[in-house]
């Protein structure tokens, strides 16, 4: 097991309250235990617990026990109580012999998955399921590496249409991996792949190209001109030269960068503000439009809007969806639709089913705003 925010604590209270709760976890680990059972610290905030599992013994109990113990808020430095949560990967031995270090191994890989699904239980249980997609993914990973290097991807455009008067008013360029045995790899399996190897800067730099080479394509076929959106990630803008690369790209392909919106998700808000902030004001200098992508769905924040000047926002599908039936939705979204500081407020991408009367609802919700919907199966 590890403990969820313990990096937090380190740098809120100082080394020595982290230690102070890395020796209340293992007294508390120890509370739960039996005499017969072996509990060490394996890492960081990592502890290891290996259970004496004789036949009446009862294991969802210890569970218990280690659950309630640990929702109590811990003592650190002058008085301050703080709460502690645990992620936890648990193994249970068949039957037969198992080597000590493959128990460990598919207990960290239970834990690995459970981390990486969010989960809202405590733990996880391993399956022999967890480390077939643990081959999939490192597979998967190094031909990520020879695909990027092979320019494997293509562009999906997907149309932009404005309701107040059903015209085509940009569109959203989407990256798809053409696999060459696997088929198309959706973007959930190789999108996160990319951004824990940081192959999302050089994926994110080739979806920048080829944005900018399709516009210059319908430029010089005689086509109108409309906006692209396109994603960028955290990794992209931590780049010493990312305005640069930007700015090279716009001239080898004479684009101009008011036609471009970069997207950028409310997750990466609680990383490095002042970065985004710096690198937000050169962006909008150069005429590039910002937008926040998937808003309300993790750290949603109205202090976003006042500290990052967006030029749209897009609002969840989850609020759009069910915004003709369900009456709470509906007023979140006349209430973002109504926010002073969004000129252009942003309908949801992927809605699956036809608004029994899109226009009209858009007029009732906020008749100044503008908005958009995109990806309609109608």
């Amino acid at each position: 097991m590890d403990l969820k925010n313990f990096h937090d604590i380190n740098d809120t209270y100082g080394i020595a309250a982290g230690d102070s709760i890395l020796q209340q976890v293992a007294a508390r680990i120890r509370g739960c235990l039996q005499e017969s059972d072996i509990t060490a610290r394996v890492g960081g905030d990592e502890f290891g617990i290996m259970l004496n599992c004789v036949p009446d013994r009862d294991i969802q109990s210890t569970l218990t026990c280690l659950r309630e113990s640990f929702a109590k808020p811990f003592e650190v430095a002058h008085e301050v109580a703080v709460h502690c949560e645990v992620n936890a990967g648990i193994f249970v031995r068949p039957g037969e012999s198992v080597e000590p270090e493959v128990m460990l191994q598919r207990a960290e890989l239970a834990l690995f998955h459970h981390v990486e699904k969010h989960a809202s239980s405590p733990w996880q249980f391993y399956v022999p399921q967890l480390e077939e997609r643990a081959h999939y993914r490192v597979a998967l990973l190094n031909e990520l590496r020879v695909a990027i290097e092979r320019e494997e991807f293509e562009l999906h455009f997907q149309p932009k249409v404005d309701l107040a008067s059903g015209r085509l008013s940009g569109c959203e360029a989407l990256v798809r991996w053409r696999h060459p045995t696997r088929g198309l790899v959706a973007p959930a399996d190789f999108i996160p792949l990319a951004e824990k190897s940081e192959l999302i800067v050089e994926l994110g730099d080739w979806v920048l190209r080829e944005a900018c080479r399709q516009m210059r394509c319908w430029i010089d076929d005689g086509l109108s001109v409309v906006q692209i959106s396109l994603n960028i990630s955290i990794s992209q803008v931590r780049r010493e030269n990312f305005i640069e690369k930007l700015k090279s790209t716009f001239e080898e392909y004479r684009i101009d960068p008011r036609y471009l919106t970069l997207e950028i998700t409310e997750g990466v808000f609680a990383r490095d503000p002042e970065l985004l902030i710096k690198a937000f004001n050169e962006l909008q200098a150069l005429g590039i439009r910002l937008s926040l992508d998937d808003f309300g769905t993790e750290y949603s924040s109205l202090q976003y809007l006042k500290n990052f000047h967006f030029d749209e926002i897009k609002l969840d599908q989850s609020f759009i969806r069910d915004m003709l039936n369900d009456p709470y939705c509906y007023e979140l979204a006349c209430m973002a639709f109504r926010l002073p500081v969004l000129p252009t407020p942003m309908w949801s991408p992927k809605v699956s089913k036809r608004p029994r009367s899109p226009r009209n609802c858009v007029n009732s919700i906020a008749p100044p705003a503008r908005a958009f919907i995109s990806a309609c199966r109608w």
